[in-house]
């Protein structure tokens, strides 16, 4: 690995950006945009689903209730999957809108060439990636705790 790269110690020399490099960026910016709305499309049918599932859920029970012929049937528990499509959907949106940022920065900045507008554009990117960082390690942690109580009780 290159330590060069992590080091905070480097000199601002030669830091400049050249064209092929501005134009990698840009069409970077292209892609992260497109892929920024189609998730904030995505994150509009999870929450059509979670406030169809409100609406329609004690429908959805009377349905299944007459289908298996009981007076009170099954009950799904159409309130508990609402609030998590609501949660996982919150969860969605803060590294959808951090790429949309840094795509709409990007696009700024190799327009103007301003350096704080990159400076932003570099922040949003770093926030979306520390942020899907931060959720990767919490869910790899509760698989870890779940297959350690598999495992418990396994024995």
């Amino acid at each position: 690995m290159n330590d060069t790269i992590l080091d905070d110690t480097h000199s601002d020399k030669n830091n400049s950006l050249t064209q092929i490099t501005l134009s990698y960026l840009k069409e970077t910016a292209k892609w992260c945009q497109f892929l920024s709305i189609l998730g904030f499309i995505f994150l509009g049918f999870i929450f059509i689903a979670a406030v169809s599932m409100i609406i329609f859920g004690s429908e959805l029970n009377s349905t299944l209730a007459a289908a298996q012929g009981y007076n009170r049937g099954v009950q799904f528990p159409t309130g508990l999957i609402a609030l998590l499509y609501i949660i996982l959907g919150a969860l969605y949106f803060f590294p959808i809108y951090y790429l949309y940022n840094f795509a709409t920065n990007m696009k700024k900045a190799t327009f103007s060439g301003s350096n704080s507008e990159i400076q932003e554009a570099f922040k949003n990117l770093k926030s979306h990636y520390k942020f899907v960082g931060i959720v990767t390690i919490v869910i790899l942690s509760i698989y870890l705790l779940i297959f350690l109580f598999g495992l418990a009780l396994s024995i």
